[in-house]
């Protein structure tokens, strides 16, 4: 008898401790969504809304932060007359979700560039699970994304990170305004083309030098084929360009990988990729702000130019 009102005992306990630690996750959640959604990738609900209002026919960047502040799509649309949306998203996400999110807004005429950074076509690019799984947690639009094989790993993580947002934000002062840096980075600065409005010069520290990876990955470059295959069944027209990458890698003595990889790039992609690595490749950081990946405002037009150009190039080849 006193063994089975233990047992019961045990098992109260354990119930309240399962409802207290899920209560809990529910309750920093709500308290810190009120602070990270104020965060730009936040903002993926506004770009999304911008694709399900507008029509076929747009040219529609994907990619990661190098999209985001490399792409001007306001000044895309005035030089090419078209409509231009600007998806890139910051932070290291794993790449599927990147082509997945757009995949039910594509329509006949659209034009989408991939500008996807090198780590997806590592050869260790199922290491980047770990650390695109965690971002995205404030919209809901991300988790539809994760494929199911990722989700139970996406959940555990998430209840990790409810309560260290918790313990960041009790001791930080992101509740009471944001400094520096981080004011690029707030939903606010964010235009209805996905661009940063904020003004972003070269006055700001040396940015932190990114390496790259060049070891072409078959299983990367299947999934990535798979999507833009299904894009083009939609009418789309797929292009695959370079990120600019500031690096303080020789890449000047590696001129061997770097060709080899753009030809493993041509032979798995063919026509769709446009320019060459190296021409967006730099060993001096004037050029970017706060990482090696993130162009600054005058740089961004340019670069929204060159592949304003490099499109313009392969449509007139394509007559």
């Amino acid at each position: 008898m006193q063994n089975s009102k233990n047992i019961w005992i045990f098992y109260g306990k354990i119930t309240l401790l399962f409802i207290l630690f899920v209560g809990g996750t529910y309750l920093c959640n709500l308290y810190t969504d009120s602070v990270y959604s104020k965060r730009h990738y936040g903002s993926i609900e506004d770009k999304l809304n911008t694709l399900k209002t507008t029509h076929g026919g747009r040219t529609i960047f994907v990619g990661g932060s190098s999209v985001l502040t490399g792409v001007n799509a306001e000044h895309y649309e005035k030089i090419s007359g078209e409509q231009s949306i600007n998806m890139g998203l910051h932070a290291a996400d794993i790449y599927d979700v990147y082509l997945s999110v757009i995949e039910p807004y594509i329509h006949q005429g659209d034009k989408v560039v991939l500008a996807l950074e090198y780590y997806p076509y590592n050869t260790a690019w199922n290491e980047y699970d770990d650390v695109g799984l965690i971002v995205g947690h404030e919209s809901k639009e991300y988790y539809k994304t994760i494929t199911l094989k990722h989700r139970p790993q996406y959940t555990y993580q998430q209840i990790l990170r409810s309560y260290a947002k918790v313990y960041e934000v009790a001791y930080s002062n992101l509740t009471e305004g944001i400094k520096g840096d981080e004011e690029a980075y707030l939903r606010d600065n964010i235009t209805k083309y996905g661009d940063l409005s904020i003004e972003i010069n070269m006055y700001h520290k040396n940015p932190y030098p990114y390496q790259y990876n060049l070891n072409l990955d078959k299983e990367a470059v299947k999934e990535i084929k798979r999507y833009i295959e299904h894009y083009e069944t939609l009418g789309a027209k797929v292009y695959i360009v370079f990120p600019p990458i500031y690096t303080d890698l020789d890449f000047e003595s590696d001129v061997d990988n770097i060709d080899s990889f753009y030809r493993q790039m041509r032979k798995n992609f063919g026509d769709r990729v446009l320019g060459y690595p190296t021409d967006w490749m730099f060993n001096t950081g004037d050029k970017f702000w706060d990482t090696g990946y993130h162009l600054i405002s005058s740089e961004s037009l340019r670069h929204t130019e060159y592949y304003y150009n490099l499109i313009k190039e392969a449509e007139n080849l394509n007559k």
